[in-house]
């Protein structure tokens, strides 16, 4: 029996990001069981597009043509949106911010197109957001999928604090608290290094890592297409963001058992447990505790995927959803 057909959209595809981290991650995952086509507006490397079309068909959306599916998702609330282009018996809208701090300090609000049958949240924190800040309900929470083809490789000892960030470089990404962090951590004379991932080419970021001139041992690479190698290098992943819906970067920090520091964004408590897998440092960098950090470094418990391929196929194939 030949597998349904499933399109899912994702209006600017980055080089880095979580939604792209879904978006690829959940083709490579459920390509086995749906004929999976990417739709997409816009990609930042053509490179991308290579690596997706491993598992799906990848097609640039033509605006004027009307695409059908069994299934559809939109993956991204931003951008050209798909909906007049689709034709489905079920159409997805995910949701992966937190719907109270970007409605609340972005210029955007939420409203759900007459074609959506179900949302989806990719978290509790995120679904309690998405239900306060509009006056819709989540029909499903499904937290991201992973790549479940990652091994844990051998942990480094590190003879000095070794700390990586893999993050857009963008304004709600807390790289003022980065600095403060390593403005600290060099007044207090507390050798370390700070690789940190991200596209560098725009001139937000190159402003960005300007600021950084001071501090040569926060060292920007760049991207990289496989973060888990680096994650798995560090001592702490570091992610000091505003806001996060469900942080893919602390999530896959997890699987190679690397603890993490972030602040106490609202959908951190479903991740990070203070002392236990990483530390939640205050919004505003002061009393930060060096010596726990240093030398208190967390053993990261066993570790389970949340989000399960059966989850999307229970609710993709349950007709009576």
């Amino acid at each position: 029996m030949e597998n349904k057909s499933l399109g899912i959209y994702i209006s600017n595809y980055n080089v880095i990001g979580g939604v792209e981290r879904f978006v690829e991650n959940f083709c490579k995952r459920m390509a086995k069981h749906y004929n999976i086509t990417l739709l997409f507006d816009w990609v930042e490397n053509e490179e991308l597009l290579f690596d997706a079309s491993k598992f799906t068909d990848v097609i640039k959306i033509d605006k004027s043509k009307i695409y059908r599916f069994d299934y559809f998702i939109n993956s991204t609330a931003w951008g050209y949106s798909p909906y007049d282009n689709i034709e489905a018996s079920k159409v997805v809208q995910i949701i992966h911010a937190d719907y109270r701090h970007v409605i609340a300090t972005w210029n955007f609000k939420y409203n759900k197109h007459k074609k959506t049958t179900h949302h989806v949240c990719v978290g509790e924190i995120v679904k309690e957001a998405f239900e306060e800040a509009t006056p819709y309900k989540c029909d499903a929470i499904i937290y991201n999928l992973l790549d479940n083809s990652i091994k844990i490789g051998k942990k480094n000892k590190n003879k000095i604090l070794h700390l990586v960030t893999l993050s857009r470089l963008s304004g709600e990404k807390g790289f003022g608290r980065m600095l403060s962090l390593a403005n600290q951590l060099e007044q207090k004379k507390i050798p370390y290094v700070w690789n940190v991932y991200g596209n560098t080419t725009h001139n937000f970021a190159k402003q960005l890592v300007s600021t950084f001139k001071n501090n040569p041992s926060v060292i920007f690479k760049g991207v990289t297409r496989e973060p888990f190698k680096e994650i798995n290098k560090a001592d702490y992943l570091v992610q000091l963001s505003d806001t996060e819906g469900f942080a893919y970067s602390v999530y896959e920090s997890m699987q190679v058992k690397t603890p993490c520091l972030i602040t106490p964004f609202a959908s951190g408590k479903e991740q990070i447990t203070h002392g236990v897998n990483g530390y939640i440092l205050p919004f505003d960098m002061k009393g930060i505790n060096f010596d726990e950090i240093l030398n208190k470094i967390p053993k990261v418990p066993e570790f389970e995927e949340l989000g399960k391929e059966s989850d999307w196929i229970k609710l993709l194939d349950n007709e009576k959803n």
